[in-house]
C-alpha cells in the first residue's frame, strides 16, 4: 500500500512539472509572436507611409501553418 501511494505521488509530481513546463513554453511562444508582430507592423507602416503616402492602423494578425504573417488593418483618413 505504501509503495503504491509513493508511486502515485511521484507520477503526479512528474505530471505537474510537465504541465508547468508546457505552460512556460507556450507563454514564451506567445511573447515571441507579439515581438514579431510589433516589428512587422512597424516595417509595414513605414512602407505604406513612404510608398503609398498613407497612414495605416493594424487591427489583427494571423500566422499561417507555413509561418507566414498576415497583418489586417485599414487606411486612416487624411
Amino acid at each position: 500500500m505504501k509503495g503504491t501511494k509513493k508511486l502515485w505521488i511521484t507520477i503526479g509530481t512528474i505530471i505537474l512539472i510537465f504541465i508547468i513546463f508546457i505552460g512556460c513554453v507556450y507563454l514564451k511562444h506567445r511573447h515571441d509572436e507579439k515581438e514579431i508582430v510589433a516589428q512587422a507592423e512597424k516595417v509595414a507602416g513605414k512602407f505604406m507611409k513612404e510608398k503609398e503616402h498613407s497612414e495605416v492602423a493594424f487591427t489583427d494578425f494571423e500566422f499561417t501553418p507555413m509561418h507566414t504573417l498576415f497583418l489586417y488593418g485599414y487606411v486612416k483618413k487624411k
